[in-house]
């Protein structure tokens, strides 16, 4: 559901030049199944060479080619998000996104750059995560909570309505 609501949030965006794939939620005899189209050329390439944005290895290599910083800046600061510094763990390198890590960016073979993997394109909610760190305040009112899902974002209409 995070990963729909994140293709969903960047496609009414309508960002010049950057496209999301078609992504649709399927709920089938009590099971939920995620689909998505397939980016053009992809299944022709080695996944490392394709990814020019994010990262592969969950944060250990993380690139992000200046075309791709130049399309996702906009997005983000429409979405509320803040650019952030990532450290390369394998060369110590800092590299700028304006997404999540865990987001991709792929160049198809029709030349379109495609955005993917967008599950936590919003932040997460401190307030359920078992080891998040509260105030004073919050940790009187039982905060963190144990949740029963693994992650809880925070929904975008809730960043609207509070950051300027």
């Amino acid at each position: 559901n995070h990963d729909l609501q994140g293709v969903k949030s960047y496609f009414n965006l309508d960002p010049e030049n950057l496209y999301v794939l078609g992504t649709v939620v399927v709920d089938y005899r009590g099971f939920r199944v995620t689909a998505q189209s397939i980016i053009p050329g992809i299944l022709e390439r080695d996944q490392e060479q394709s990814v020019v944005y994010g990262s592969i290895d969950f944060g250990k290599t993380v690139v992000a080619t200046d075309k791709y910083q130049q399309l996702l800046k906009t997005p983000a600061q429409q979405l509320k998000l803040l650019p952030h510094k990532v450290k390369n763990a394998n060369n110590d390198s800092i590299v700028t996104l304006y997404s999540s890590v865990e987001s991709k960016g792929i160049i198809g073979n029709d030349g379109r750059h495609y955005i993917l993997d967008l599950l936590r394109t919003f932040p997460p909610d401190v307030h359920y995560l078992a080891d998040g760190e509260v105030n004073e305040i919050s940790k009187q009112n039982g905060f963190p909570r144990s949740h029963p899902h693994k992650f809880c974002c925070l929904r975008q209409e809730l960043l609207e309505a509070f950051v300027e």
